[in-house]
């Protein structure tokens, strides 16, 4: 079974707009509610995300972003900046300006997305436009995007495409039901909740 879907969608309390859900499930497992069933259980849920580089750059510019990673540079504030296309391999391109001792600078700088731990993180390459903005780019902390997945499931990798990025994800033995999860059946116990789609 697979789904596309082309919606507006945020991922998380504090989320990030996703542009496209593609969406592929395989063993599919129905449960019997009072009028109907409805999806209990997947042997495996595969997919992937698009986020576009204008709601990224939304998600960077918020002020508990900024504040995180310019923490500890006096002098430097109000960066404004936009997200362009990098080099097509988890690359992103920034280009914008900050203020520095009441005078506003171009700046121009790189950035990667990757997976780690479970996240998908933005870390900063070489910032150019100032010589001590050059110095920031060791310093600078990683930002971990405000997405996340139901239980069950893991990002497993993220490539860039005109326009934004696209987030792999997986996860096998996938729970679907809003409904807890049954504990696991004791031994020689063979009744079962759910109801194979294929018969």
């Amino acid at each position: 079974m697979r789904a596309a879907v082309n919606m507006d969608f945020l991922i998380s309390r504090a989320g990030i707009r996703v542009a496209a859900l593609d969406v592929q499930v395989s063993g599919l497992r129905l449960a019997r509610g009072a009028t109907s069933f409805a999806p209990q259980s997947a042997e495996r849920v595969t997919g992937t995300m698009t986020v576009g580089l204008e709601d990224l750059t939304a998600a960077l510019a918020r002020p508990e972003v900024l504040d995180q990673l310019l923490n500890g540079f006096a002098g430097i504030a109000r960066p404004e900046f936009t997200l362009g296309d990098g080099d097509g391999d988890g690359g992103i391109r920034i280009t914008g300006s900050v203020e520095v001792v009441g005078r506003r600078f171009p700046i121009t700088a790189g950035a990667r997305v990757r997976v780690e731990n479970n996240r998908i993180v933005v870390s900063f390459g070489h910032l150019d436009g100032l010589p001590l903005i050059g110095l920031l780019s060791s310093r600078m902390p990683q930002f971990a995007l405000p997405l996340a997945l139901p239980a069950d499931m893991t990002f497993t990798d993220v490539t860039t495409e005109p326009g934004g990025i696209v987030v792999g994800f997986s996860g096998t033995d996938v729970w679907l039901s809003d409904a807890p999860r049954p504990s696991p059946p004791l031994p020689g116990d063979t009744a079962a909740d759910g109801v194979d789609p294929n018969g």
